[in-house]
């Protein structure tokens, strides 16, 4: 005897053997076979396993496991395990094998027969675990939640893995494996809102967990994941399941999540219990806010109809102390809490990141350091995903530019993010649709009222006229004023008009200084504007500290800087967005004395031409 012949002769003696000892294992009793295909393909005797060492026979057995007792066509055979036309012969032999395999592990329990355009199990009642899989989920339809749960599990713990894993790629049909993909998906998806109907969303997580990981772009699954994962109180891995399944569809795709996953953020979002803290960062409010009433209730009507709006003004105008107070004022009509950031873009120090905002939110919004994504796109994501379904606050203060604020901008419909800076702004109402709100000095008669705030009223009265003209030299900028009134009370001098000449005498600028702090330095606030502008509207504007005259036009500026007027026109345009120059109506522009006096101070330390 050949020894190829002799070992097969010996490995079927061996599995003939087996099934032998699996009836006497049993008590005498023969155990009924089952064809299982949901995991590895062969079959299962009570507790032992056979599983064909062909590939070949392992494809052709789980095709006609899947068909049931119609069978498959001997072309579709053809297609699917060879991949073209073969010989009647090919196909008779492969078929031959197989029988006498399943004859032999089962004691002739299992066969294959010949229908009248190809093959199937026999008999028809062959039990496979696709079958016992499929009445399952059948069956549990109709059952209350506890009961469906219980039958969909016993249906899913049918599976050992993929379905046919261990038939090799090329000899397996797409179509069949695509097809039990599709009802593995469905029971599971079923499986775990029975779940969580029964009350046991932990139990809903774990089974749906495994399955998402095969089914990355299923968004119902994902959707139902999400919302377990948030009843068991894990609502960070649940936002973090969102933004996953999020940035697979735009990056593979190209498209944002539908409906179904959104409301089941948002469902995640409001379930309580494990839900992250509220934050309240708004700085403290102004101790004697003063005026600014119209200017309150445009920002109040402006932030009923965007969900964002810009504040802009020019440095020590009083944007954040505005900001601050509305929000302050308006704190419950967000009850999720408030966001802050000052974005430092007009500060000694470098401006802050969005990536490091964004961390900072993350961890403010209950999200743990290893969960905080490293990219910035990433972390925008999240955080934007965060505040989905809730309504909440973010302030934005001090920004440098439009780039750095829209990454912090919340996506949610409720959400409202003001935004406060002097220039680079613009693209924000562009882009963004924000609306935008110009900050200028106060009026007479606010700032005399906030003089009388900081002064005393007493000392106000006394000598109006004295206020009033200290409120000019202060050019009714509320911050100059701040820092005037505690110049005064420390300078110990009971006169406000010998206070106002020393003011005039000595400069503005270097009068108007808390010494060590920068940010009550109108000189060092102003310089922070200048120094972004270019060289030649740096040169523009050390001209216009000399011009004669509160106001001045375009044409006679061109003309005294040698200048054309278009270019004269384009480097005003530029000092009005830096919040250095004031347009007028009838094409005039004005420049705040404060300003001037700065303009003045650079005309002198730089003698560079102007250049047109």
């Amino acid at each position: 005897m050949p020894p190829r012949v002799y070992y097969e002769f010996l490995t079927e003696v061996k599995i003939l053997i087996d099934s032998f000892t699996t009836v006497n294992r049993w008590g005498g009793r023969l155990v009924k076979p089952e064809v299982v295909v949901l995991g590895s393909v062969g079959v299962r005797c009570g507790r032992q396993s056979h599983r064909p060492s062909s590939g070949l026979s392992r494809a052709l057995l789980a095709l006609l496991a899947e068909a049931g007792p119609h069978g498959v066509a001997e072309v579709r055979l053809e297609e699917v395990v060879w991949g073209v036309r073969v010989s009647p012969s090919t196909v008779t032999v492969a078929v031959h094998r197989l029988r006498r395999w399943l004859q032999t592990v089962t004691a002739n329990a299992v066969d294959v027969r010949r229908t009248a355009t190809g093959y199937a199990l026999a008999p028809d009642d062959v039990p496979t675990d696709i079958a016992r899989f499929r009445v399952l989920v059948a069956e549990s339809a109709s059952l209350p939640p506890r009961a469906r749960a219980e039958k969909l599990g016993r249906a899913m713990a049918l599976w050992h893995g993929p379905a046919m894993a261990d038939v090799p790629p090329e000899r397996t049909d797409p179509l069949v494996t695509a097809r039990l993909t599709r009802e593995l998906r469905a029971a599971a998806m079923t499986h775990g809102e029975a779940l969580l109907e029964a009350g046991d969303p932990t139990a809903a997580a774990r089974t749906l967990e495994a399955v998402a990981e095969r089914h990355p772009f299923d968004e119902s699954l994902h959707a139902v994941l999400i919302e377990a994962l948030a009843r068991t109180g894990r609502q960070t891995e649940a936002i973090t399941a969102f933004h996953a399944i999020r940035v697979r569809l735009r990056e593979e795709f190209g498209v944002s999540p539908g409906q179904e996953l959104n409301d089941a953020m948002a469902r995640a979002l409001r379930t309580t219990g494990g839900g992250p803290p509220r934050p309240a960062q708004l700085p403290l409010d102004v101790t004697g806010f003063t005026g600014r009433v119209s200017e309150l209730a445009t920002l109040t009507a402006r932030a009923s109809t965007h969900r964002a709006v810009v504040i802009v003004g020019m440095g020590g105008v009083g944007k954040t102390d505005l900001t601050v107070h509305w929000a302050h004022r308006h704190a419950t009509q967000f009850p999720d809490g408030q966001l802050y950031a000052d974005l430092r873009g007009y500060a000694t120090e470098v401006p802050v990141s969005p990536a490091d905002v964004l961390r900072g939110f993350l961890r403010a919004l209950g999200t743990p350091d290893e969960k905080i994504p490293a990219s910035p796109d990433a972390a925008a994501a999240l955080y934007r995903s965060m505040l989905r379904g809730k309504r909440m606050l973010v302030v934005l203060d001090n920004a440098a530019d439009a780039d750095q604020v829209r990454p912090l901008l919340p996506g949610a419909p409720d959400c409202l993010a003001l935004i406060t800076g002097r220039a680079g702004l613009d693209g924000l109402a562009a882009v963004n649709g924000a609306a935008r709100l110009r900050l200028d000095v106060l009026q007479e008669a606010d700032a005399m009222e906030l003089l009388r705030g900081s002064l005393g009223a007493a000392h106000v009265q006394a000598e109006p006229d004295a206020a009033r003209a200290l409120a000019r030299a202060c050019c009714y900028l509320p911050l100059a004023l701040r820092v005037a009134a505690l110049r005064f009370t420390l300078s110990g001098t009971r006169s406000i008009a010998a206070y106002t000449t020393r003011l005039e005498r000595n400069g503005r600028l270097a009068e108007l200084v808390i010494d060590g702090d920068p940010l009550a330095n109108i000189g060092a606030v102003f310089e922070h504007s200048y120094r972004r502008l270019p060289v030649p509207t740096q040169r523009l504007f050390q001209l216009l500290g000399e011009l004669p005259g509160p106001v001045f036009t375009t044409e006679k500026t061109a003309a005294l800087a040698g200048l054309t007027t278009a270019v004269a026109q384009r480097e005003m345009d530029r000092l009005v967005a830096a919040q250095l120059l004031t347009a007028r109506p009838a094409g005039q522009y004005s420049l705040l004395e404060l300003l001037r006096e700065l303009a003045r101070q650079h005309a002198l330390n730089d003698q560079r031409p102007m250049a047109g």
